[in-house]
């Protein structure tokens, strides 16, 4: 054999060498492989007001504002840069009984929003929310230039605790479950 043969076989051998090495590191051995890390935030949050004794799951991703008696999870923006929310406002009342409340509620909440352009108001539903008698309201209307729908959801339990959902009308369905997942998960403490 020739110089030349030789430093071929010698190159050879030398390839087959590093293919077997580095089969066994990436195939023969895949438990080795490191993992990689994805740190991403929790699907979702859950805040839990002590104060007002209820606790509710909102989208991980969204901002959370507020104080005791009103709290807001900011969504994304949507159309003409108006932010999707879902917000939880808790206010006294002067009736000790649940229908008499949620109906005063719901007639002042019509009241505030019958200002506005185009205002439309679906019939309210009968619901219980986390064993406690609540109603279930659609509005739709027009501020400014936003063409907003909001369902609000009145519970009473001492003291009335409105659950509300908004956004422009044209995103509304994008993110109606976070609003699902609100009402699903919304339960007193105690």
């Amino acid at each position: 054999m020739n110089k030349t043969n030789i430093g071929i076989w010698v190159i050879i051998a030398v390839l087959l060498v590093i293919a077997i090495l580095i089969y066994q590191y990436v195939i023969g051995n895949p438990t080795e492989m490191p993992e990689p890390v994805v740190n991403l935030p929790p699907l979702f949050a859950t805040y839990e007001n002590n104060l007002f004794d209820y606790r509710i799951q909102y989208p991980g991703g969204w901002e959370f504002k507020g104080r005791s008696s009103l709290v807001a999870f900011v969504g994304p923006q949507t159309d003409l840069n108006f932010s999707t929310n879902i917000y939880v406002m808790v206010e006294e009342t002067s009736f000790n009984n649940s229908e008499p409340a949620l109906i005063d509620k719901l007639g002042e909440l019509n009241w505030d929003l019958e200002q506005y352009h185009n205002f439309k108001n679906e019939t309210p539903v009968r619901l219980n929310i986390s064993d406690m008698p609540a109603l279930e309201v659609i509005h739709s209307y027009d501020i400014m230039y936003y063409n907003i729908k909001q369902i609000t959801l009145l519970v009473y339990k001492d003291y009335i605790y409105s659950i509300v959902y908004t956004s422009v009308e044209s995103s509304y369905d994008d993110y109606f479950w976070a609003y699902e997942k609100a009402k699903e998960t919304f339960e007193f403490i105690s």
